[in-house]
């Protein structure tokens, strides 16, 4: 009874100050895309900025093509990005570094196994990595088939960050 009645205290308080999260609904951009929505990294080396500027400091220098980054906002003129990267770090890039969205990252801690179906008992092929990028080929009920160098399988939807319509 106490802690229900704690609960029901402490969700109103949320409710009254306004201290509580809620989806956010996609909405179009500048672009005529939707934001947020995932996109990966075009180079092996992306300059991050402070502000959406050639001028602005880089505030991060990301090593990693392909990616998988959340564009979250879009300047007025349509040419910059402020993206997420999968630890939740924010920064600007210039449009012309990012490529449609089709790798995403393992984000399970101990990674995650490579099943050959798409269910949880099937034979596994392999044993995928956390921070893994891989090719994602479709996703069907909780599974996502992705392909990885000679592996193809399938994953836990849960299991990854970066998927285009998530």
């Amino acid at each position: 009874m106490y802690k229900t009645c704690l609960t029901l205290l402490l969700t109103s308080a949320l409710l009254l100050t306004g201290s509580f999260a809620i989806a956010q609904e996609p909405r179009i951009g500048h672009s005529g895309l939707p934001v947020p929505r995932f996109v990966n990294l075009k180079n092996d080396e992306t300059w991050g900025r402070l502000r959406p500027s050639f001028d602005g400091e880089i505030r991060y220098t990301f090593q990693r093509k392909h990616l998988p980054v959340k564009i979250i906002a879009e300047t007025r003129d349509d040419v910059w990005r402020q993206i997420e990267d999968p630890e939740g770090a924010t920064a600007w890039v210039h449009r012309s570094q990012l490529v449609s969205a089709d790798m995403v990252m393992v984000r399970t801690e101990g990674g995650t196994a490579l099943h050959k179906q798409p269910q949880a008992g099937a034979q596994a092929r392999a044993q995928l990595a956390d921070g893994l990028i891989v090719k994602s080929e479709g996703c069907k009920q909780d599974w996502c088939q992705v392909r990885t160098g000679r592996f193809r399988g399938w994953v836990p939807q849960q299991a990854l960050w970066g998927l285009a319509d998530h």
